[in-house]
């Protein structure tokens, strides 16, 4: 099992169980995100359930160092 399958695998959980998705959106009420311009589409919807509608995300990041921008 590699990082991208372990992210794919948590996002599934997340997605399937809402009174786990309800527990970790209590426990986080501001998510902080460095280095924002690096995640994937898969990484911002995970974080999109993570923080829920009610929870805040900070993300940081530079367009300039984006490791993305070939696509």
């Amino acid at each position: 099992v590699d990082f991208a399958e372990l992210l794919l695998r948590s996002y599934e959980l997340l997605a399937r169980n809402e009174s786990l998705r309800d527990h970790y959106a209590g426990r986080f009420r501001h998510i902080l995100v460095d280095e924002f311009q690096d995640t994937n589409r898969l990484q911002y919807r995970w974080l999109q359930l993570l923080a829920g509608k009610d929870n805040a995300i900070f993300a940081v990041g530079d367009d300039d160092q984006s490791i993305y921008g070939w696509r």
